[in-house]
């Protein structure tokens, strides 16, 4: 997630720097391990606080080798951007090309199962459960309006069940198998939104889609494996089931 440089070139990104939309300060509480994730995240949940919680994730250091290596991407760049001050910390939202530059994401919320990238793309199965927590967190702040889901890659589809199942969701067993335009329709959970978006309907058991799309990587798109019109298709399946 590069950007123009604000702070020393070569370091990660702290908090309060003034790095656009940066939604940490240096007040924010930082997780050092898995049961602070969990504290933390919980926290943030039980608070409806969905702008704390993304706070939280965007500074979280419990996983050793992710923190390392995203803050060696930030220190040693490609040769394109060597001049770019790096984000190097967890992903706390969507990004286009630079922090700052105004776009938005409408009615449609983006979130990762691991909120660091890690070397060679392959997060451990330790890393993932570690990272749960956030994204539980995440997904039950919002969940009450929550129409369809589409998990970017077989690791997203995985990471989804833990979520939903958190989130009061029936899980069906067996779970699904992933695949390029799987389909699971899931009952919702009747009750109330979460404190912070009280304003918002409350759930009343609708259904909600869940989809499944390879991830649009550059292995995938490069070998064909994913194309265009592939993506256009699963996209549009879920364009027209939020509607």
């Amino acid at each position: 997630m590069p950007a123009g440089p604000l702070v020393a070139p070569g370091l990660p990104v702290p908090p309060g720097s003034g790095w656009p939309e940066d939604p940490a300060t240096q007040a924010t509480p930082v997780a050092a391990d898995a049961a602070q994730v969990r504290t933390l995240a919980a926290g943030a949940a039980q608070a409806g606080r969905l702008d704390e919680l993304t706070a939280r994730q965007s500074v979280c250091r419990a996983c050793p080798r992710l923190v390392e290596w995203r803050e060696q991407v930030a220190a040693v760049k490609r040769a394109s951007s060597r001049t770019q001050q790096y984000w190097g910390r967890p992903v706390p939202v969507p990004t286009s090309t630079a922090a700052g530059d105004g776009q938005r994401l409408i009615g449609t919320r983006m979130v990762a199962a691991v909120r660091c990238a890690p070397p060679v793309n392959k997060p451990s199965v330790t890393e993932r459960d570690t990272c749960a927590p956030w994204l539980a967190a995440e997904f039950a702040l919002v969940a009450h309006s929550v129409r369809v889901i589409v998990c970017l890659g077989g690791f997203a589809w995985q990471a989804a069940w833990p979520m939903l199942r958190s989130a009061g969701f029936a899980v069906p067993r067996p779970r699904p198998r992933f695949g390029h335009g799987s389909e699971v329709m899931l009952a919702a959970p009747a009750g109330p939104a979460p404190p912070a978006v009280s304003a918002a309907p409350a759930g009343t058991g609708s259904q909600v889609l869940l989809l499944g799309c390879y991830h649009p990587s550059q292995q995938n798109t490069f070998t064909g494996r994913v194309t265009p019109a592939m993506l256009d298709k699963v996209f549009g399946r879920a364009s027209r089931a939020a509607a």
